[in-house]
């Protein structure tokens, strides 16, 4: 009697287990592949900071993020205008 319900026992188990394991139904419809497409990434120069003697409070305020980390693209070089003047380009 006892070896019944055990195996009854097993038998639910490997039963549910077996359910669990099995792989989900994909739906049916369309599959849709991208090719990856290449796109260039302008980089930017590595500048350092070289401040002049006369640098005003307000280039300095203009160059803080660049002096932690942002990247100085053209667009940016023509944004900050006079205070590139602070900034040397290391080769």
């Amino acid at each position: 009697m006892m070896r019944r319900i055990i195996f009854s026992l097993v038998l639910l188990a490997s039963a549910s287990n077996a359910a669990e394991t099995q792989p989900t139904p994909v739906p049916e419809g369309e599959t849709v592949s991208r090719t990856p497409s290449t796109r260039t990434v302008p980089l930017a120069r590595t500048l350092r900071f070289e401040p002049q003697a006369d640098i005003t409070p307000r280039e300095l305020e203009q160059l803080g993020p660049y002096l932690k980390g942002k990247p100085v693209n053209p667009e940016d070089e023509r944004a900050l205008g006079p205070a590139m003047r602070h900034l040397r380009e290391v080769k």
